[in-house]
């Protein structure tokens, strides 16, 4: 069978990526095979800056010209679709992920994920309803916030698997070098995305979280206070060291509109409440009223949870806690002793 290949959009490798077009005329048979339209496709989503939205009006245009495709025609479609995503996910990789998830999630990534978007569907619902149930292999255990992170490493391996397949059928491709670039682009890109998606999966395991009962309300934006595994702590994503950590929560409550009255806390099921409570401390010294010990729901799709306890300046039901009990522990005797209307003091 012959294999056409014309207006493909090149990725070259060389340090930066670029773009490059060649045009690669096959013999005329008499037939278009909507060859001239996919053309147009083409040079459509070139000069609209190749954006991820152009990138999703491309493929779009591709499915309503496939009726009409032969097969080399439909093997040019899949080289050129697969190609042409370097630019849209290349534009925002070194981006927050949640503004990549907010980019890609329901322009460039379906094609990968071959899982439609539905109308209007909003990237984080998309996101919930392709872990519940076409890729919950992948992604289904991930807390709702690493879900996006995880699916760009699956996003990114069936790219490169495509990728490798379309230009290993493209007989027209053989021995120019910059097919070869291309490949090895998506390659070093892929490896990348799978050391960062296997961290993920692990930052994302609800098992990090306290299992919320029926005590818990649900959660309301407040800065969040952290503590991970190996005791590093952070305040909305910061790093800070022991001594700066009353100074950053003072910091972080002037800068939350006027003075919030309650910090996040994070700290894993198996911390102590010991650590709590010297948290406490430095939490009403910084003018807080009260945390919100965060959980998480049990089942899918693990919805962040709070539980309210007072620091010295606020007022609260006693609850009965040692220092020695675990924080899911303390979570269960928090359930036992208040309602969701009343914070705890411990």
């Amino acid at each position: 069978m012959r294999r056409l290949a014309w207006l493909l959009a090149l990725v070259v490798a060389a340090g930066a990526c670029r773009d490059e077009s060649v045009r690669i005329r096959a013999p005329d048979d008499g037939a278009d095979y909507n060859r001239a339209a996919l053309a147009g496709l083409i040079d459509t989503f070139v000069a609209a800056g190749r954006t991820p939205t152009a990138y999703r009006e491309l493929v779009l245009g591709v499915d309503r010209l496939r009726f009409g495709f032969d097969e080399s025609t439909a093997e040019v479609a899949e080289l050129n679709l697969v190609l042409l995503a370097w630019a849209p996910l290349n534009a925002v990789s070194g981006q927050p992920s949640q503004d990549q998830v907010e980019a890609l999630a329901v322009t460039v990534w379906p094609t990968a994920l071959e899982v439609e978007p539905g109308p209007n569907e909003r990237p984080a619902e998309y996101l919930l309803r392709v872990c519940a149930g076409p890729l919950a292999s992948a992604c289904r255990h991930i807390i709702p916030e690493y879900q996006g992170p995880v699916l760009a490493g699956v996003v990114s391996q069936r790219f490169t698997d495509r990728v490798r397949e379309a230009v290993g059928s493209c007989l027209m491709c053989t021995g120019d070098p910059r097919y070869a670039d291309a490949v090895r682009a998506f390659v070093v890109a892929n490896g990348e995305a799978t050391a960062r998606a296997h961290r993920d999966q692990v930052d994302g395991a609800p098992a990090r979280w306290p299992v919320a009962g029926p005590a818990a309300r649900p959660w309301t934006a407040a800065p969040l206070f952290a503590i991970d595994g190996q005791g590093m702590a952070t305040l909305d994503g910061a790093s800070i060291v022991a001594d700066q950590r009353r100074a950053a929560m003072s910091a972080a409550r002037r800068g939350s509109g006027g003075g919030a009255d309650v910090l996040g806390v994070f700290l894993g099921p198996a911390d102590r409440v010991q650590t709590l409570r010297a948290i406490l401390v430095d939490a009403s010294a910084a003018g807080f009223t009260a945390v919100a010990l965060a959980t998480r729901n049990a089942a899918y799709p693990y919805e962040l949870r709070a539980y309210p306890i007072a620091t010295t300046r606020g007022r609260g039901v006693r609850v009965p806690a040692r220092d020695v009990d675990t924080i899911q522990v303390l979570v269960r005797s928090l359930d036992a002793h208040t309602t969701g209307d009343v914070a705890a003091r411990i």
